[in-house]
């Protein structure tokens, strides 16, 4: 990954493709199925970098050995 972003920057839709790895056309999909955090600028669709830390966070899958110390 690339060297961490001011907290108040936006991305548009190719920045955070880039950054995941992802294809463009990905994005716009998780964006119309609200998957993903995003704002609207004028009639634009940013990202807020620390929005998208938070949700990368949100969808980590631990491993096994996390889940098993997390069972009572």
């Amino acid at each position: 990954m690339e060297a961490p972003l001011p907290s108040r920057q936006l991305l548009n839709p190719r920045g955070v493709a880039r950054v995941l790895g992802l294809s463009v056309g990905h994005i716009y999909r998780l964006v119309q199925r609200r998957e993903i955090p995003f704002v609207r600028v004028g009639g634009s669709i940013r990202f807020r970098v620390e929005s998208l830390d938070g949700w990368i966070a949100r969808n980590e899958v631990g491993t096994v050995r996390q889940a098993i110390r997390k069972q009572p």
